[in-house]
């Protein structure tokens, strides 16, 4: 696979992070849709931080401007960059390739989910809640240019709704 370790690296918004980090000593995590489009040359349009400390929390709050503070994350504006430090755990997202994929930030290690390579989206759990929500986040991925399987989507419409939808072609 290729190294994109090289373009986490150059992002100027993952430098900030990297020196608040290393201040708090705390190697924070960066997961979700903002490390693909770092390595797809696009701007993220939040970052979503896991393994926060207090201590980094301080850090980051006497940098940047909080905007909001919910049940799943608390949100600042640092220097024009939307960061979210999340309140959940990455193995509760929707789909494989953000519950598995995650870039240490002091540490520089990136570890992509397999799905990667082909662009295709595998919901992490089948129960109806998170079936549901996956629906919901699919725009945000596909307009990342991922695709599901149409055998998996009618598997997901079917678990939803308990109607089986047949295709006659």
């Amino acid at each position: 696979m290729k190294d994109y370790s090289i373009k986490m690296q150059e992002n100027r918004t993952l430098k900030l992070l990297k020196g608040l980090a290393k201040d708090a000593n705390n190697d924070i995590i960066l997961v979700g849709g903002s490390i693909f489009d770092i390595i797809d040359d696009k701007e993220p349009k939040d970052y979503d931080i896991l393994n926060w400390t207090n201590k980094f929390k301080i850090y980051l709050e006497m940098r940047a401007l909080i905007i909001s503070d919910s049940l799943t994350a608390i949100t600042y504006d640092l220097d024009g960059s939307i960061i979210q430090l999340l309140k959940t755990k990455q193995e509760n997202f929707h789909f494989t390739i953000a519950s598995n994929s995650s870039y240490k930030i002091i540490s520089g290690t990136l570890n992509l989910d397999i799905s990667y390579v082909n662009k295709m989206l595998i919901p992490t759990k089948w129960d109806k809640e998170t079936l549901i929500d996956c629906l919901y986040m699919l725009p945000k991925w596909q307009a990342k240019g991922f695709t599901i399987n149409p055998i998996t989507y009618s598997s997901i419409i079917e678990e939803i709704t308990g109607v089986c939808h047949v295709n006659h072609s």
